[in-house]
């Protein structure tokens, strides 16, 4: 995939994982909604100080971007995550924009595999 390095997503691996073409479209068009779920949550529970809800919110969006085998969205939020559990709020700003970042990126790169997926799929 042009541009899209295996740190951003791996998509053999995830064609290894998810065979069926019409599985991974779906777990595709669910990812915006569920990643953003969790990042909403991280933001608020940012904004009311309150490091256990930014624990699961981090947690949650680390199995999320972990599932679609985003290595770099996953180590944001696993950095994220670090931070919350040890309670490192006024840091936890700076990483939970990374995460955001790295979220959007893994997003593009997905809705890119899954055009050309789809490409091959009807051929």
């Amino acid at each position: 995939m042009k541009g899209i390095t295996r740190e951003i997503f791996n998509a053999e691996e995830f064609c290894i994982q998810i065979i069926r073409p019409e599985l991974r479209k779906q777990m595709i068009e669910m990812f915006p909604e569920e990643a953003g779920d969790f990042l909403d949550r991280a933001e608020a529970a940012l904004k009311e100080n309150d490091a256990e809800r930014l624990h699961l919110a981090a947690h949650s969006l680390k199995g999320v971007v972990g599932n679609y085998l985003g290595t770099r969205a996953f180590s944001a939020a696993t950095e994220l995550d670090s931070l919350a559990r040890k309670k490192h709020l006024t840091e936890a700003g700076d990483a939970l924009q990374r995460c955001k970042n790295e979220v959007e990126i893994l997003g593009l790169a997905l809705q890119q595999f899954l055009e050309m997926d789809q490409q091959e799929t009807e051929v």
